[in-house]
């Protein structure tokens, strides 16, 4: 069962450029570039409902703000 032995690995990329997508026909994206302080502010606030990306982003703050 997944919820009990499922793992995640969590990897932080810094200092990335951003480059022209070459999607799919079928695939459609679009990027929103966040601050990591409003990310962390929505977590807290309870915008981000998902405890995955909860996780992800309380520990990049950690990491970038807090060490």
């Amino acid at each position: 069962v997944a919820i009990f032995d499922e793992k995640i690995h969590l990897y932080l990329a810094t200092e990335l450029e951003f480059k022209n997508a070459h999607p799919d026909e079928d695939e459609f994206l679009e990027v929103e570039t966040i601050p990591l302080s409003e990310l962390y502010n929505m977590v807290m606030d309870g915008d981000i409902k998902d405890a995955k990306t909860q996780i992800a982003i309380l520990k990049a703050y950690n990491i970038l703000y807090k060490s």
